[in-house]
């Protein structure tokens, strides 16, 4: 699990890496920001499309490990599943920071960069701590049931 937890933190740190890349080349004045800025036609239907995929994607990121067959496949081969899983949650909140980040600077409109920045703050939910890691793959109701027997002890 240590293994599976160390190239998730790679990838989530790697996603981090690429932002601030793109902020740095921005800001810096390597690439010119603004340069679709004038062009309203062409911001809407991208700004439609981005607050369409921000809305419906981190909600369903943040949810993925809780759909039935997902979960049911993280009990089964916990590394192998976690691996999977979790890099394509990360990488669907990653899309959303990425293309938010570079159309923020393309049409300098904050709509983007409020949404770049939320879906960076949901990367925070789904951190691949070792702890977060092992709690996934471990089955609630196992949880529960040694709860429960822990608490009927203590009534004898």
């Amino acid at each position: 699990m240590e293994k599976v937890s160390k190239i998730l933190k790679q990838f989530f740190y790697g996603i981090l890496a690429v932002a601030l890349i793109i902020v740095v080349v921005f800001e810096t004045g390597i690439l010119t920001p603004g340069g679709l800025g004038g062009n309203k036609a062409a911001e809407f239907p991208v700004l439609t499309a981005m607050e369409l995929l921000t809305v419906c994607l981190i909600p369903f990121s943040l949810y993925l490990f809780r759909v039935k067959s997902v979960r049911q496949n993280l009990l089964t081969a916990p590394a192998q599943s976690l691996l999977t899983w979790g890099f394509v949650r990360m990488a669907m909140l990653a899309f959303l920071v990425i293309v938010n980040a570079v159309c923020y600077y393309l049409y300098m409109n904050a709509s983007f960069g409020y949404m770049a920045i939320i879906a960076a703050i949901c990367m925070l939910f789904v951190y691949p701590s070792l702890g977060r890691c092992k709690e996934e793959t471990t089955d609630d109701n196992d949880n529960a049931n040694d709860n429960a027997n822990v608490n009927e002890d203590d009534n004898l």
